[in-house]
This record gives C-alpha cells, sequence and structure tokens, in this order.
C-alpha cells in the first residue's frame, strides 16, 4: 500500500538519497522548496509522513512546528533532517518523530521508513472512511430525536445525508447499528458542517469503549478488504469533508 509523503528540502545531495528510499518503500512524494507551495500543500492534502529539512532550508523550525498545527496532518509520521546529533532533541520538542543526520545515509533512512511503517499505516486507518447506508438517530440536550441516513463513517466521525433539523456546532447524543450487528452503538458527536442540501459532518466526542472497539474492528475488517485505490480515494474524500 503506498503512502503519500510531503517533503520540504531543497538539498540535491539529500533529496537524492531521499528519493530512491521512498521510492523502495513504496511512498509516494510531494517534494517543495518553496514555503508557501508546503505550507499549502500541507494545510490542502492529506500526508502519512513529512520529511523536513530542519538544519537547511527550515533553519528557523517553523515550517516543522506548523505540521502539527496543521488540521489532518497533525498526526503524520515527521522526520526532521538534521546537521548534527545534538539538534535532535530541538527537532523532537518541534514534533518530529524521527531525525535523520545528514549528510544521509541510506541504510539509515530505509530503517527510519520501516520503523515509521506502523504509524503511516495506523493514521491510513484513521483517516479511512468505509461507505454505509444506515439509519442514524440523534437526540439534542432539548427536544426530540433526529432521524437521518448515514454516507460513510471513519474511527473518527460520520458523513451523513437527508438531514434535516440539525444545526452546525450543535452536540448531540447519537446511536446507530453497523451492518450485521444487532447492538447499538451509542455516544455523543457534534456536527462540523451542514449543507443546504441536507448532507453533513459530525465527529464523534464519546464513544463508550466497549462500543468504539467494536466500531474500529468492523471498520478495520473493510479496510484490510479494500483495494488500495479505494482506500486512498476514500482518505482524500475524508480530507476534503
Amino acid at each position: 500500500m503506498a503512502f503519500d509523503c510531503l517533503v520540504f528540502c531543497d538539498e540535491l545531495e539529500s533529496l537524492q538519497v531521499l528519493c530512491k528510499a521512498l521510492d523502495e518503500a513504496e511512498i509516494n512524494r510531494d517534494i517543495c522548496t518553496d514555503a508557501a507551495e508546503a505550507n499549502q500543500l500541507l494545510n490542502g492534502r492529506k500526508y502519512e509522513a513529512v520529511v523536513v529539512d530542519y538544519d537547511g532550508i527550515d533553519a528557523e523550525g517553523e515550517f516543522l512546528r506548523s505540521v502539527r498545527q496543521a488540521g489532518s496532518n497533525r498526526t503524520a509520521s515527521v522526520f526532521a533532517l538534521i546537521a548534527a546529533q545534538s539538534r535532535a532533541t530541538a527537532a523532537f520538542r518541534k514534533g518530529a518523530n524521527f531525525a535523520l543526520l545528514k549528510p544521509l545515509a541510506a541504510d539509515a533512512v530505509a530503517r527510519s521508513l520501516r520503523a515509521a511503517h506502523g504509524l503511516m499505516l495506523q493514521e491510513r486507518r484513521r483517516w479511512f472512511r468505509h461507505p454505509v447506508d444506515m439509519v442514524v438517530e440523534m437526540k439534542p440536550k432539548r427536544g426530540g430525536s433526529l432521524h437521518c441516513f448515514s454516507r460513510n463513517v471513519s474511527e473518527g466521525g460520520m458523513g451523513l445525508r437527508l438531514v434535516k433539523g440539525a444545526a452546525s456546532g450543535q452536540e448531540y447524543e447519537i446511536r446507530f447499528r453497523i451492518p450485521a450487528d444487532h447492538d447499538w452503538i451509542e455516544g455523543k458527536c457534534e456536527v462540523k458542517w451542514l449543507d443546504k442540501s441536507g448532507n453533513a459532518g459530525l465527529k464523534f466526542l464519546d464513544i463508550p469503549a466497549a462500543d468504539y472497539k467494536r466500531l474500529k474492528s468492523w471498520l478495520h475488517h473493510h479496510f484490510e478488504k479494500m483495494p488500495p485505490s479505494l482506500i486512498i480515494n476514500s482518505v482524500k474524500q475524508a480530507k476534503r469533508a
């Protein structure tokens, strides 16, 4: 399964090693040498990994710090390129998960990518949305219950359709049954957006541990069954939502 990586670096020697290692690990890459372009991609696309030349183009560490504030990419695996081992602590404080010493060694980069594979897979799973049509019941703090239908569901939320009477930014009690499961999944959610056509996106706020475990297990089962291309598309749709 190919992951997506944003590379903010302008050193040719480092890029040659990085590109070869990313290709061998089957990781797609967007390379940026301009801070404005890198920030635009960071805030407009979903990446499982980000590589930042902390002791080069990002000498002040502003871009490295901004990764952890970038909405959908704040939990990406971050690799910082450093000029001396003593710089690792500072890079970790600004949000890096891994520090790669320059000049880059191919085997060291490959080891770090292998070590990060589990984190990147977890990130892909977290953003995966499974398309599913099921009845959803939502109850505000005051008033009667609302009934609508799901479009898709992820570990963190759900897309809805035919929503009537809900309000963006409002919290609700929610319950639904995933297919082939007779027990309700119940909890609390917040409507994050709502359009004029009755489509909405909500975020789960509080799902009991046992219910959440069932939901994650069901999602992981479908994640493993889906073709990689469909998984990637579902992640992109989640970002747009």
